[in-house]
């Protein structure tokens, strides 16, 4: 009866972390612009393509958004974008499947999917 009342009590109040909701990209003149909505954490942004390294333009964000130009060459039709809480996924591979960016509080949205 203890394990169970503690079971129950762990799964009650287990968090994930911090996790992304509303994740859009638009393409623009010239940039991108991705935006999310979420808890106020520092968040990591990934520029990820098939077959290649990620690519950090972390330092790019401002609160909870990022404009790319593409006069940087970061990005091209391919591209998508992932964000995940910074904090929560220290030393943890960018997320490439959808079970661990669940898992990383993550979220990824691709530049086909832009409006």
């Amino acid at each position: 009866m203890v394990v169970a009342v503690v079971m129950i009590v762990h799964a009650v109040t287990a968090e994930g972390p911090p996790a992304v909701r509303d994740l859009a990209v638009e393409q623009g003149s010239g940039n991108v612009h991705v935006s999310w909505s979420g808890p106020d954490v520092a968040w990591s942004v990934y520029v990820v393509e098939p077959g290649t390294k990620p690519v950090d333009v972390t330092g790019q964000a401002r609160g909870t958004e990022v404009w790319l130009p593409a006069s940087g060459g970061l990005y091209d039709a391919d591209s998508c974008f992932v964000v995940r809480a910074t904090a929560a996924n220290q030393g943890k591979a960018v997320p490439t499947d959808a079970g661990t960016r669940s898992a990383q509080g993550a979220d990824q949205v691709c530049l086909g999917d832009a409006g």
